[in-house]
């Protein structure tokens, strides 16, 4: 159900549903934005329950979403007519350092793909981000990354968000440096000593216990051995 078919056949039908209106954010924030009612529904579980019963979005075919981030429903959306998004086109005008603010709308688009139940765009979010962590000249800050794990921590579960917060594990574990570190990166990309006592000091416990896990183990993010366990393209 969570593999977007792009057969003509789909392609028609979904242009012949009714667009449902998602307002998203409030206040100045507040955007809405148009999709096709098909592609809501056969790519996410909460669409098709929403949608399709006697709940209120399905009587008025308008869902509301006041608490989430427009820029992630973008993404979303853009995933779902072209089956790829893009954060810069997403969020343009994107606020604290654009390249930061790009890491953390990662982040964003996988809570949003875990809390609408859509796993393809779960799984192309983390095959997207394991592909720009590893080909990044501007890397995810210390506060940026710790960030990013707040953000998918607490929008997941272990067994709902384990592949992003594999991927956030690993990605720390392969810039510790120093003595008995694994860092096989330039000193410039290892992390230093004040930013290592930053995450243990930090009170994610969950993100930490992953992050020693994953000390002994791999030196560097590999994202074909990594999406090879995790991704399966559809």
């Amino acid at each position: 159900m969570d593999q977007l078919d792009r057969s003509p056949h789909l392609i028609t039908k979904f242009h012949n549903s009714p667009a449902i209106p998602l307002v998203v954010g409030e206040g100045d924030e507040e955007q809405i934005l148009y999709v096709h009612e098909t592609l809501l529904v056969t790519t996410s579980e909460y669409f098709r329950v929403a949608l399709q019963s006697n709940f209120i979005e399905g009587q008025e075919k308008r869902c509301s979403f006041q608490d989430d981030k427009p820029y992630a429903f973008h993404c979303l959306v853009q995933y779902l007519y072209k089956g790829d998004y893009n954060v810069t086109t997403a969020w343009p005008a994107a606020e604290g350092g654009e390249q930061q603010s790009w890491f953390l709308l990662h982040a964003h688009c996988f809570a949003l793909g875990n809390k609408l139940v859509t796993s393809s765009f779960k799984k192309f979010v983390v095959y997207r981000l394991a592909g720009v962590l590893q080909n990044a000249d501007d890397p995810p800050t210390m506060e940026t990354l710790l960030a990013m794990a707040r953000i998918v921590y607490e929008g997941t579960l272990p067994q709902d968000g384990h592949a992003m917060r594999d991927l956030l594990a690993l990605y720390y574990a392969s810039r510790l440096g120093g003595e008995g570190g694994h860092c096989a990166k330039p000193d410039s990309m290892c992390w230093k000593p004040v930013e290592i006592e930053g995450l243990m000091n930090n009170q994610q416990t969950e993100f930490i216990v992953d992050v020693l896990k994953r000390v002994r183990g791999s030196s560097s993010v590999d994202v074909g051995k990594f999406m090879r366990h995790h991704y399966k393209k559809a």
